[in-house]
């Protein structure tokens, strides 16, 4: 996504319909690949239960579950059909469960906030380095009330936080603004930063690619780099 935003941005690359065409084949087409592989790992140790356990036992089920309906249609459909239904319908929850996943969490955390220690976990431990102290990083990993799942952007932030983190949004709200109207003048290094953020509040409903996925990583390097380019410049 990265590339593909650096490409446009840059006007690298021009849409036709052709290419967008291409584009949502190659997605789809990508998807279908994803779903076999993982259908064909599970048949490994599964066999014949596979489309069971991944449709009932899956962590996505837990919240969000296909309908007795579908099931039941499932088990009728020819080796194709079920192929073409389980990406579906695995996909699907695979992009929406973080929701349901939020609210889950909402109801049942009863833990203390870990004030900023959950999603920039990264920060909290170079600076137990640095000044000498420990935290217990696997009780911080163990807030949510359920791992292995998405609980969209404001998951994590609500396990920092609580409902303070609208303060918080508050202010990345304003950082935001301000690194979009640094790219619209071609600041470079605020470019790669409004790149990211893109993909940030692009995939709120489902993670967060701050704490998860390296994106913290990311995030550091590019304003670091914007630092030491306005260092040079100066």
């Amino acid at each position: 996504m990265m590339l593909l935003l650096y490409l446009f941005y840059f006007k690298k690359l021009q849409l036709t319909f052709r290419k967008i065409l291409l584009l949502i084949t190659g997605v789809l087409g990508f998807v279908l690949f994803m779903n076999y592989l993982f259908l064909e790992r599970t048949k490994l140790f599964a066999g014949d239960k596979a489309y069971d356990i991944a449709l009932n036992d899956s962590n996505f089920n837990y919240t969000l579950t296909a309908s007795d309906e579908f099931k039941r249609d499932f088990d009728q459909k020819s080796e194709l059909g079920k192929t073409l239904s389980f990406s579906f319908i695995t996909t699907s929850q695979y992009f929406l469960h973080g929701m349901f996943e939020y609210g889950y969490l909402y109801e049942n955390f009863d833990s203390e906030h870990a004030y900023g220690s959950y999603t920039f976990i990264v920060y909290k431990r170079f600076l137990d380095k640095l000044i000498g102290s420990k935290t217990d990083i696997i009780a911080i990993q163990d807030l949510a009330p359920r791992q292995g799942v998405y609980t969209t952007f404001y998951g994590p932030l609500y396990l920092d936080f609580g409902w303070f983190m609208l303060i918080f949004m508050f202010f990345f709200g304003r950082y935001t603004s301000s690194i979009y109207e640094k790219a619209k003048s071609m600041d470079n290094s605020a470019v790669l930063v409004y790149f990211y953020i893109f993909i940030v509040l692009l995939f709120s409903p489902v993670f967060n690619f701050v704490s998860g996925a390296g994106g913290i990583f990311l995030f550091t390097s590019f304003n670091i780099h914007r630092v030491l380019q306005k260092q040079i410049i100066k």
